[in-house]
């Protein structure tokens, strides 16, 4: 794609601070982007004409799905539903303020308590909410209970749940252990929904490329068949891998260290901190590099599940380039900072 004409990526969770709050960290690669942009052009630099407006769209937005929270409630008081529980556990999630996290696990716990064999596979909202808490072990036990539950979410939770033992991990044999634990979890992600494993690493740093008009329409298609299939989206496919990079965006962390002193960057989910890289190298060794004849050559074109729309894959195919281009910039990044920390280290010594 023309660099010149890629937008600036949202902020990846619809229940985020939008995207015009943020100072997104695209903005510190303008200098890095202005050889491949066109004169005069700065590609990552948001639309400063909407700041006025969204705080205010957020905060209706934010009461919108409170009076949808209350009247789940109300329909729960009177007939028992996990279905209601998923979706009223769905907008304290979407909410994404610490104060509904707490509602949100004893929403999904409690689906969980009443249907054992999970209909409605309420465990793939828990497990990610679980380990964005650092509740490793509680993760891991749910993982454990539902181990034939081989969806992208889930198998994404396992991988992450790897990661953050890897961060953990104390001497050579245990590093090396859980180095090649973790290796594994990203192979059967890959092999389950490789697109899932690009769209994850591109956004852990919490933006996307998927406009947030596609991911509202997955959401809500995603809850308006819980009662007819629970297990919808179909494993592989396109509405799999968006609504994955969703639950998962910003779980590396958001923002640097001009964001931290501003104070509007996010922490990474515990032990999760340069996962975006680990992932970025993974999913990038897959394939040759860019123009060249080495490995396989990286996809053009969506791999589609049945079920999944071809608007949908439309919107995919439209910015794998970027994806790709954005995991490229992630590694480059870290090798730069890698650089640069041993470049201070050499001249204290």
């Amino acid at each position: 794609p023309n660099p010149a004409s890629r937008v600036p990526w949202r902020s990846g969770r619809p229940g985020a601070m939008p995207g015009a709050e943020k100072k997104t960290r695209k903005e510190k690669a303008a200098v890095a982007a202005k050889g491949r942009a066109a004169p005069g052009v700065n590609k990552y630099m948001p639309d400063q004409s909407r700041n006025a407006h969204a705080s205010i769209a957020a905060s209706s937005g934010a009461q919108k799905l409170l009076k949808r929270a209350a009247l789940l409630q109300t329909l729960l008081a009177r007939k028992e539903s996990a279905e209601t529980r998923i979706r009223l556990a769905e907008i304290w999630i979407e909410l994404n303020q610490s104060k509904y996290h707490g509602a949100a696990r004893e929403t999904l716990e409690t689906c969980l308590k009443l249907d054992p064999g999970d209909a409605m596979c309420a465990r793939r909202v828990l497990a990610p909410l679980l380990l964005s808490f650092g509740e490793h072990e509680a993760a891991a036990a749910l993982l454990a209970q539902y181990s034939n539950d081989t969806s992208a979410v889930m198998l994404c939770c396992g991988l992450l749940l790897s990661l953050a033992e890897h961060a953990e991990a104390e001497g050579d044999e245990e590093e090396e252990e859980s180095q090649a634990r973790a290796e594994s979890a990203f192979e059967r992600l890959f092999a389950c929904n490789w697109q899932a494993c690009a769209l994850l690493a591109a956004t852990a740093r919490g933006e996307s490329p998927i406009p947030e008009q596609t991911v509202s329409e997955l959401r809500e298609a995603r809850i308006a068949k819980l009662a007819s299939a629970g297990g919808w989206p179909e494993v592989g496919g396109v509405s799999e891998a968006i609504l994955l990079s969703e639950v998962f965006s910003g779980c590396a962390g958001v923002g640097g260290e001009e964001e931290e002193a501003e104070g509007t960057c996010e922490d990474a989910w515990p032990g999760l901190e340069g996962a975006a890289v680990w992932l970025s190298a993974m999913t990038l060794g897959k394939y040759g590099e860019a123009g060249e004849g080495g490995g396989c050559a990286r996809p053009a074109r969506a791999s589609a599940a049945r079920g999944d729309e071809k608007r949908h894959v439309r919107v995919l195919e439209a910015v794998l380039g970027e994806v790709f281009e954005e995991l490229e910039m992630i590694v480059v990044e870290a090798a730069g900072e890698d650089e640069e920390e041993e470049g201070e280290e050499g001249g204290e010594e």
